[in-house]
C-alpha cells in the first residue's frame, strides 16, 4: 500500500479549504493582533482580570469583555473565582486564566540516546511523557520508532480535545524552513527529512527547531525569563548549542544558523577532534561525552557513565572529577562571556547537564566577568534554567503552541467562528 503524501504544515491547515464566511473584523490584522497578545497575557500573567488585561494590553476595557468572551465561549481560557474579601468591600473582579483542556499538542525532543515524547495543554503543562532509547543509527528507523511511540501515547491517554499538531526540537543546526537538520554531531540526522516524515508517519503537522530555541520559548513564557525581552539560553549538554531572543522573539537566523555555539573556540587545544575537525571547540571541551572522556582519562573509575554520576563522585571528595567539572564550567563561562559581549542581553540562562553541578556555577561567572570588557556586569545576569529533564518535551510542544498563540483566530476552534 502506498504511503499517504505529507500533511501541509501546521500554518497552512487552517483556515480550512472552504471556510465560514468571516465576520467583518475576523480577517482583520489588528483584530488577529488583539487575540494574540489577549491570550498571550493571560497565558504568562494570568489568572487575570479582563482591567488589568486591558492595562496590559492597551485595549479598552469594552474591547477586552468582548474579546475575553469570545475566547470564554471558545473553552480557551475560563474564569477562576477568587477568595471572597467581604461583604462590605465588594464583589472582586473575577479574573480569567487559560483553560488547560482548550487544546493538546504533542511535544518530542530528540536527545543523543533518548527520546522524549509528551502530551501537553493550552497551559504548556505536561499532560503525559514516555521516553524511549534509541536503537538504531538509522534515521528513516528512528522516525518511525518515534512516530510509533507517539502514536501510541496519543491512543493511551484521553484527550478532552484532538491533538492539534507536533512540536519536535533535536539539537544540532536544524534548518527551519526545510526540516531538516544541517549539522549534528551524529551524521545519521544530517539530512534527513524530519519534519515530513514524522508529520506523514504521526498524522499531524509538525513544527521542527532545536531543542536550546525550544527550551528559550518555554523560559519567556513561564520560566526565569519571563518578561525579559534580550536574553540568551545557553543548552550544555549531550549537545551544545544557544537560543537568542531578541525584542521577546525567538531569533532564528536568516540560515536557521543563530545560536550555533558548539564550534566557538575555547582557546583551549584539547587532545580529542571536535566531529567539524578542530581541537578548540566548545563542543569538545564541554558536551557530556567530552566531559566523561576527560573524565576517565583524569583517572575517574570508567563505571561512571554520566555528568550526574560525574557530579555525586566529585560531592564525594574525588578531586579528578572536580577539576574535569570545574574546567567544564570555566570554558562555558569563557564562551558566554564572548556572548555577552557580542550580543549585551538583559539575562543569560544556562541549562542542560551542566545543571546536574550546581555548585560550580559560580566558576561559569567568574570566567565569564573575567574575560567579557563590554559586558563586567555579566556574573550578575547569568543564571539557571528553572526547568529540570521533564521540560523538554514540553518545550517541543511549546513550538507548536507559539504558532497557535501568535494567530489563534487561524486555527481551531477560533477558525471556524466558534464564539465570535
Amino acid at each position: 500500500m502506498s504511503a499517504d503524501p505529507p500533511l501541509p504544515r501546521l500554518d497552512q491547515v487552517w483556515p480550512p479549504p472552504h471556510p465560514v464566511e468571516p465576520r467583518s473584523w475576523q480577517g482583520t490584522t489588528l483584530r488577529r493582533q488583539n487575540y494574540a497578545a489577549v491570550l498571550r497575557t493571560v497565558l504568562t500573567d494570568g489568572p487575570i482580570s479582563r482591567v488589568d488585561i486591558a492595562r496590559r494590553v492597551g485595549l479598552t476595557p469594552t474591547a477586552i469583555t468582548n474579546i475575553v468572551a469570545s475566547l470564554l465561549r471558545a473553552g480557551l481560557v475560563r474564569e477562576v473565582e477568587p477568595p471572597s474579601l467581604g461583604r462590605d468591600r465588594g464583589r472582586p473582579k473575577v479574573p480569567v486564566g487559560i483553560d488547560p483542556a482548550g487544546l493538546t499538542v504533542l511535544g518530542i525532543f530528540i536527545g543523543g540516546t533518548q527520546t522524549s515524547i509528551g502530551l501537553i495543554d493550552l497551559a504548556g503543562q505536561l499532560i503525559a511523557e514516555t521516553d524511549i532509547e534509541q536503537t538504531s543509527e538509522s534515521a528513516d528507523e528512528l522516525i518511525e520508532q518515534t512516530a510509533a511511540a507517539a502514536r501510541e501515547l496519543i491512543t493511551a491517554v484521553p484527550l478532552p480535545t484532538p491533538v492539534l499538531g507536533v512540536g519536535v526540537s533535536i539539537g544540532g543546526w536544524v534548518d527551519t524552513e526545510r526540516g531538516t537538520v544541517r549539522d549534528h554531531v551524529h551524521q545519521h540526522w544530517i539530512g534527513a527529512p524530519l519534519r515530513d516524515r514524522l508529520a506523514e508517519r504521526i498524522g499531524l503537522p509538525v513544527v521542527l527547531n532545536s531543542n536550546a530555541r525550544a527550551m528559550a520559548l518555554l523560559e519567556s513564557w513561564l520560566g526565569a525569563a519571563k518578561g525579559v525581552r534580550d536574553f540568551i539560553y545557553v543548552s550544555i549538554g549531550a549537545l551544545v548549542g544557544a537560543a537568542l531572543v531578541i525584542d521577546g522573539k525567538v531569533y532564528d537566523g536568516a540560515g536557521s544558523a543563530s545560536g550555533n555555539i558548539d564550534h566557538l573556540s575555547v582557546r583551549v587545544r584539547a587532545q580529542e577532534r571536535c566531529f567539524c575537525g578542530r581541537r578548540d571547540c566548545l563542543h569538545v571541551m564541554v558536551s557530556d561525552d567530552a566531559t566523561l572522556r576527560l573524565a576517565h582519562q583524569a583517572g575517574v573509575d570508567p563505571s561512571v557513565a554520566s555528568v550526574r554520576a560525574l557530579a555525586e563522585v566529585a560531592r564525594a571528595g574525588d578531586a579528578a572529577a572536580q577539576r574535569v567539572l570545574r574546567n567544564r564550567a570555566r570554558h562555558t563561562g569563557t564562551a558566554v562571556g564572548q556572548l555577552a559581549d557580542l550580543l549585551n542581553p538583559e539575562l543569560i540562562l544556562l541549562g542542560g547537564s551542566i545543571l546536574d553541578a550546581p555548585e560550580y556555577l559560580d566558576d561559569v561567572r567568574r570566567r565569564a566577568a573575567a574575560g567579557a570588557h563590554a559586558a563586567p556586569s555579566v556574573a550578575d545576569i547569568v543564571r539557571p534554567s528553572v526547568f529540570g529533564l521533564h521540560a523538554l518535551s514540553r518545550a517541543s510542544g511549546a513550538l507548536v503552541l507559539n504558532q497557535y498563540y501568535g494567530d489563534p483566530l487561524a486555527h481551531p476552534p477560533l477558525a471556524l467562528g466558534a464564539g465570535a
